[in-house]
């Protein structure tokens, strides 16, 4: 009783300084997503996360960041010091000081692509600290763009402009005019999961909850698109030209999906529409 930190054991010195750091306002969550299970430090930034962030943290190269386990490894007395100077709410009141107000954070649910373009934003180019001079805007709202998409009942794969309308609606076109009469499609995206495909990169994946094509059901617009099954329902696979273009679409789809089910739903004159511009390719 009464000791000084010099004067306790190692083991004693690691445990209490580990307890410490869990305590700290901010630190009971995953500093990236908010999951509640934090077994990771972050050496570099002073904060703690989940293992899936941790993944993600690594992804970004050992130049970057060092990652840690809290309970496992043992910590020098400087970075146990540092953690304890920083943690969760300083680093990110210094990182997130410029975030945009109406861009979303990782949920706990957010893919590993969400995670990687969100690390890399804000740890390595640093978009989101105060002052900051960003490397152009990342979409999270509104986005558009050319993708390929396959056609229906062939085996090739056509040029689609694409576009993310208010309240979460993806609809594509024949070209940039995003005229009726060139509209082939338009997927409201509540129940919808955007990730890349693990095969390709450039390859996006947009798994629908509830059936897709020719109607609405389900908080989506159902048109006849090419799908294939999924044990969620259906999946529409759609080709980016490049590996910025696809992350930029997995960013903005995000957003929009989170949109979508904050939105209220299509009423039935629009999901007539979306029956009559349905059906293309």
């Amino acid at each position: 009783r009464g000791r000084t930190y010099s004067q306790m054991s190692a083991a004693t010195q690691q445990a209490a300084a580990k307890a410490a750091i869990r305590r700290m306002r901010g630190n009971e969550v995953c500093a990236e997503c908010a999951a509640p299970q934090v077994e990771w430090l972050v050496l570099e930034y002073g904060v703690v996360v989940c293992i899936r962030c941790a993944g993600g943290h690594r992804g970004l190269g050992s130049h970057i960041c060092k990652v840690r386990s809290i309970d496992l490894d043992d910590f020098s007395e400087a970075e146990l010091q540092w953690a304890q100077a920083m943690g969760n709410a300083k680093s990110n009141a210094i990182f997130e000081a410029a975030l945009p107000a109406r861009m979303r954070r990782p949920a706990a649910d957010a893919s590993d692509t969400v995670r990687r373009i969100w690390l890399r934003a804000k740890y390595d180019e640093q978009r989101f600290v105060a002052g900051a001079v960003t490397r152009g805007p990342l979409p999270h709202e509104r986005h558009s763009g050319w993708l390929q998409k396959r056609a229906d009942f062939l085996p090739a794969w056509r040029s689609r402009f694409f576009a993310l309308g208010a309240g979460g609606t993806l609809s594509y076109f024949t070209d940039e005019s995003c005229s009726a009469q060139s509209q082939r499609g338009s997927w409201h995206l509540a129940g919808c999961t955007v990730d890349e495909d693990s095969t390709d990169p450039l390859l996006l994946r947009l798994t629908f909850e509830s059936a897709v094509g020719g109607g609405h059901a389900g908080g989506a617009f159902r048109t006849r698109v090419d799908s294939a099954p999924s044990p969620r329902g259906r999946v529409v696979r759609l080709l980016a030209a490049s590996q910025q273009e696809a992350d930029a679409w997995v960013w903005a789809l995000y957003h929009a999906t989170h949109a979508a089910r904050s939105s209220t739903m299509p009423t039935s004159s629009t999901a007539s529409r979306a029956r009559a511009v349905g059906g293309g390719t």
